[in-house]
């Protein structure tokens, strides 16, 4: 849920400069939950399984 919220959230146009390389949705959750970006797409790649399997 946080990784599609990160992915639908809206950009200031006020700032003077713009962020050189914009972090993704995973890295910055990543980072909130202090573990790696590549364990955060495996745990939502998890959620896209099907219900049995889930």
């Amino acid at each position: 849920m946080k990784a599609e919220a990160l992915a639908h959230k809206g950009y200031r146009t006020d700032l003077t400069s713009v962020q050189v390389a914009p972090k993704l949705a995973t890295e910055q959750i990543a980072e909130d939950a202090g573990t790696s970006k590549d364990t955060i797409k495996r745990y939502i790649r998890l959620t896209n399984l099907i219900p049995e399997i889930l």
